[in-house]
């Protein structure tokens, strides 16, 4: 699930490599597209974490033999 949060690194580095040589680079555009990658990994840091944890367990009947194999 980490992996998410590396990924969106991403386009923070190369904003922060761009503005540092390129004055042309708008903060704000940088600043809202590494938000909204950040937000994307949140979302799917959730439905991965929901998919993990969202098993019924059934536990019902009774043990009729046990064997050694």
């Amino acid at each position: 699930m980490y992996t998410f949060y590396l990924i969106a690194l991403i386009p923070a580095i190369i904003g922060a490599i761009l503005f540092m040589f390129d004055k042309k680079i708008n903060v704000w555009e940088w600043i809202g597209g590494t938000i909204c990658a950040f937000i994307v990994s949140a979302i799917m840091h959730g439905i991965a974490f929901y998919g993990m944890t969202a098993d019924i367990e059934t536990l019902s009947g009774k043990i009729i033999r046990v064997s050694n194999c």
